[in-house]
Formats: C-alpha cells, structure tokens, sequence
C-alpha cells in the first residue's frame, strides 16, 4: 500500500504532507487536503476510510464501487469512478480510479500505479495548472489530465493504423491478421475508457452541489470534457481505418487463395491430356497396335511431354501465370 498527501497552500501550490497527519489536518475546515491510496487490499483502505470518518453509504462504494464506472452524488459527497488508461502499461488496459470528494478533501483510490515522473514533476507547478484554491479545482486538473492521457493514446492509435496502412501498400504479405487485430483491441479498448467518462465528466460539470462549486474551476473541467469529446471524434476514424485494413487484409488473403487456385486449374488442365493418353494406352484389349511397335514407349512419353509443354507455353503465352 502506497499512499501520498498533499495539502493545497495558500498560493495553490500541492505541499507534501505526512499521511498520518493528514487525518488530523482534515480536522481544520480551511485545510484543503488530496490523499492518493494506491493499493488493492480491502483492509488498508478501509483503515484509511475510518481514519476520516467515511461511513455508510460513502465507504460502500470507495470499497466496493472500483470496477462500476459512474457519477455517484451522496448528501455530503460524490464519488467517482473513472475508467484509466494507464500510460506505463505497454497495452492499454482499462483499470478504475476511485475519487472522492467532499469538503475540504479529495480521496483518490486505484490499485495500480498512475503516477508517472511527469505527474510527480507537475506537483511542482500546481499553481500554474490550478485554476483556484478548491477541491473541484483540484479535481478538474485531475480529470484533465486523465483526458489527455485518452488524447495521446488516441494519437498513438492513429500513427499506428497509418503505419500500418503503409505496410499494407508496399508488402500485403508482411501483415499479419494478428496485427490489425491487436490495433483493433486497442481501439475498443480506448472506446470503452472514452465511453463511460465521458457522460462522468458532463454530469459532473452540471452539478451543484454546497460542497463542489466549480465557480472558477468550471472552464478548466470545460477543457476535460473537450478532450474527451475529441477523443471520442477521433474513435470514428480510428474504428473506420481499422475496418479498411481488415478489408484490405481479407481482399490480399481471397486474392492469394484465387492465384493457388487457378495454379491448380492450369496444372490439371495440363495434366488433362496426358492422363487420358495414359489411360488409352494402359488398356488390356488384346489387340493394340502401338504395343507392337519397337519405339512405342519412348514415342509415348515424347508425345505426352509435347502436349504438356506446348499447353504450358500455350497458358503462359494468355497471361494465365501473370
């Protein structure tokens, strides 16, 4: 279990804080405090749940809620739970962040680790992308970045896919269907995470609650919400070209199938001839007169090899090989 607190200063700026002392800090109502528990034991998070009084209803959902993307407004809270694409993973892989926020405290919850050096440095600068002293501030620059982590991915998708197209053009036979199928699970998979934050993040601009105003901070949860929709803009193209590519793909395959296909054709057609010589003169009647003849068998094979050569060159010369 691995947990980070911060408290928001006077000039917006994210000051570490020893956990332990964060629960006390909450005490004080113009503390404005992020407490950031990462870590999937059921019994560390509850201790830490009980440590600032989260009961009921509340404490149901931060424990239980984890993997049920949604908008979950309580009297003197709202919990979130929000689909992530970790950027560390190699495959995007959808997992849940849990926030909490009420007066004074922001309570986030996941299992996996989705702080990255960039994250950490911005902690840095939080007065540059705090748009004010306030949890819906705080939360607004937390979905904003969870919306660019979306975008990036969708860019990273779409360099993907036109790399791939490439390939396509230059050497069909290089891709492989597992290629075009991996892409096209990165993009449901991208769908998903886009699809259920973003109708969080637009219920939750709508909302009003005493204890989340956005006030200032609105035009910065503004800017998550058109993130995700240009995100959401880009799935269309990115589902289309992934389509085109399993299009062109099958066209390559079937066009592979036709060309052994009409190899076959033109051998047998070949071979036509020569199997019905060869069944003419494999006959037992008793009076054949080839059979008498001294030359019969090499005469045979020149005439079998004649008309095989001459239907050969006669399929090659009508482009039946091209």
């Amino acid at each position: 279990m691995i947990v980070n607190a911060y408290q928001i200063d006077a000039d917006r700026g994210l000051v570490p804080l020893d956990p332990e002392q964060a629960a006390e800090r909450s005490r004080d109502p113009d503390s404005l405090l992020w407490l950031d528990v990462e870590g999937s034991d059921r019994a560390d998070r509850a201790a830490w749940l009980d440590r600032f009084g989260i009961e009921g209803l509340a404490r149901r959902l931060c424990l239980d809620g984890g993997d049920r993307p949604g908008l979950y407004p309580l009297q003197e809270a709202i919990i979130l739970v929000i689909p992530v694409l970790p950027e560390a993973m190699e495959k995007p892989e959808v997992q849940h962040l849990t926030c909490l926020c009420r007066e004074g405290l922001l309570l986030t919850l996941h299992d996996h680790d989705l702080v990255t050096d960039d994250r950490l440095a911005e902690i840095d600068y939080a007065d540059a992308w705090l748009s004010e002293r306030s949890i819906p501030a705080l939360m607004s620059a937390v979905l904003i970045d969870l919306s660019m982590d979306d975008l990036r991915l969708a860019g990273r998708l779409r360099s993907a896919i036109i790399a791939l197209e490439e390939r396509m053009e230059r050497d069909p036979g290089s891709v492989e269907a597992e290629d075009i199928l991996d892409l096209r699970g990165d993009v449901l998979t991208l769908a998903a995470a886009v699809g259920d934050l973003l109708p969080i993040v637009q219920a939750l601009i709508a909302t009003g609650r005493p204890f989340f105003r956005l006030d200032g901070a609105r035009d910065f949860m503004q800017c998550a919400l058109v993130n995700l929709q240009a995100a959401d803009g880009q799935l269309t193209w990115l589902d289309g070209r992934v389509s085109a590519l399993r299009a062109g793909f099958e066209m390559h395959a079937q066009a592979q199938v036709n060309r052994r296909l009409n190899m076959l054709t033109i051998l047998s057609a070949i071979f036509m001839p020569v199997t019905l010589m060869a069944s003419i003169w494999g006959m037992n009647f008793a009076t054949m007169p080839e059979l008498g003849l001294p030359y019969a068998y090499p005469i045979a094979l020149g005439v079998m090899v004649a008309v095989g050569t001459g239907m050969f060159l006669f399929f090659r010369k009508t482009g039946w090989f091209d």
